[in-house]
């Protein structure tokens, strides 16, 4: 196997000290990026669970799926047009995933599972982190000074399997993770004070974004194969560090017989800006118990003092 590896890096410093005697700053920008593609395997034919010629790595093969069957209308007009077996040989339900038959054949499958006939699966994404980037800045007035530091990558996808219970929610009773946000799940029927969310019609949610959640996985799994509505944006970025201090200034510090005397407020992992669902950290997005389930980063704020005689 031959892997090309191509390679980006950028550098840009900004760097402006003593705009007078009050006042200088600086700003570092960094932008990496990669890619590894393969350019000779022996796979002749063509096989999508190998390597491949071409194959860009993190690549992601999925289905493509936009919505829900909202009503038992569109399940029955869709399931009697396109065989749906390959994904799931049971019934389906308003409130399951739709996936396209993109290929237009009347059946939903990856055919041969091949680069030649892969059926209606396509690349829908790529999880390689590209575009990582860093910033540092800094502001200094006076006696004050001001700095930060963000890391961050620019784009990445991320499809989480359905035994990820914090991103999908429900799964069985004893690896459920609920979160305010996986209460947006297919609702057709009025709630009472033994089932659904609420009671009457307040209760029904057709609109949602989560599909119809079953006790049984099996029937939750069908609506959670590799597609493109459940595609996850992981772009993210963190400010690593934040300081702000102040410096005594020299005649007072002559008076005290002291070189230097600095107090400061420093910040840790204060702010990540991500779209993944609440609790994943998209630094550690999986471990051996699934997606979600590592301590993150930790938040920390400190106080300083340095003293030079």
């Amino acid at each position: 196997m031959l892997i090309t590896i191509g390679l980006m890096s950028i550098t840009v410093v900004l760097l402006t000290k003593n705009i007078n005697n009050d006042l200088s700053y600086f700003v570092n920008v960094n932008l990496y990026d990669s890619k590894a593609v393969v350019t000779k395997y022996l796979n002749p034919t063509g096989i999508l669970s190998s390597w491949y010629a071409g194959k860009e790595q993190g690549e992601i093969w999925g289905y493509t799926a936009h919505d829900l069957y909202r009503t038992q209308e569109e399940v029955d007009e869709y399931v009697a047009a396109v065989d749906l077996s390959y994904l799931w040989g049971g019934t389906w339900h308003p409130g399951d995933l739709k996936y396209e038959d993109i290929t237009g054949d009347g059946i939903v499958d990856n055919g041969s599972n091949t680069l030649d006939d892969h059926g209606d699966l396509s690349i829908i994404g790529n999880s390689t982190p590209h575009y990582q980037f860093g910033v540092s800045a800094g502001l200094a007035f006076k006696n004050f000074d001001f700095s930060m530091i963000w890391k961050g990558v620019a784009k990445r996808d991320l499809f989480f399997g359905g035994g990820n219970n914090i991103f999908w929610g429900f799964r069985t009773w004893n690896q459920s993770s609920l979160f305010p946000n996986h209460l947006d799940y297919y609702r057709d029927q009025p709630g009472d004070k033994y089932t659904g969310l609420y009671e009457g019609d307040e209760n029904i949610n057709i609109d949602a974004y989560w599909p119809r959640p079953y006790i049984h996985n099996g029937e939750n799994n069908k609506n959670r194969i590799i597609s493109t509505r459940y595609l996850q944006n992981a772009a993210y970025a963190r400010l690593q560090n934040v300081q702000v201090g102040y410096n005594l200034p020299r005649d007072i510090l002559s008076k005290l017989h002291l070189q230097k005397l600095r107090i400061y407020a420093s910040g840790e992992n204060l702010l990540t800006i991500s779209k993944l669902p609440k609790g994943i950290d998209p630094v550690a997005v999986s471990s051996r118990w699934g997606a979600g389930k590592t301590y993150g980063a930790d938040r920390i704020v400190s106080l300083g003092l340095i003293i030079t005689y």
